[in-house]
């Protein structure tokens, strides 16, 4: 749980079989003081080295935009996307929780599932480095739910199944109980309070 006990979340992933390197990555930016969690989850086009180099890009284009005061999901993707033309592109989808709100948006094959019935976000079709369209985030007020962000690896996901266990021990039974997958996975999950 965060300090002031608003949420809690977990992650995993893992790379292609047969694969060391994974292109798909988790970020996060919390500031405690303000109450918010910034939360990307991140697909490398392909996988293997190249689709790992492209998620860090994008990862670090992330951090140095939270850290410099940018919160936006819509623009933190629009300086990702800049920040990494020279690489082979990404997916991304971002969630910001604030004290009142719940801002998603996403670029790509990066899906939420929530269990919310009245939010249900979803990205747009693109690739982060190479084809921007424009961003139309989803918003809600801020109320308890869970929500999962999660790469194309994994199958659509029944979040709802897993909700009896421990948030720190879902992503990984996430990953164990998925489709064997011809691609890198990640997931992450938060519980809203």
């Amino acid at each position: 749980m965060s300090e002031a006990n608003e949420w809690e979340w977990a992650h995993a992933s893992r790379p292609h079989p047969g694969e060391s390197d994974c292109g798909d990555e988790v970020w996060s930016f919390v500031d405690a003081e303000a109450g918010e969690l910034l939360l990307a989850v991140i697909d490398g086009l392909g996988h293997g080295a190249k689709a790992r180099q492209a998620a860090l890009a994008c990862r670090e284009s992330f951090e140095q935009s939270a850290q410099a005061g940018s919160r936006e999901p819509t623009q933190l993707l629009r300086t990702a996307h800049e920040a990494i033309r020279s690489s082979r592109g990404v997916a991304a989808s971002l969630l910001r929780l604030t004290r009142t709100e719940i801002v998603f948006a996403g670029i790509g094959n990066v899906a939420c599932a929530t269990t919310h019935e009245a939010f249900r976000p979803f990205p747009r079709d693109g690739i982060l480095g190479y084809r921007f369209r424009a961003i139309h985030p989803h918003a809600a007020p801020r109320q308890p739910m869970w929500l999962a962000l999660f790469t194309d690896g994994l199958p659509a996901l029944n979040l709802e199944r897993f909700l009896h266990e421990p948030v720190s021990q879902i992503p990984e039974k996430m990953l164990q109980t998925a489709t064997p997958s011809t691609d890198d996975q990640a997931v992450a999950v938060v519980r809203i309070v």
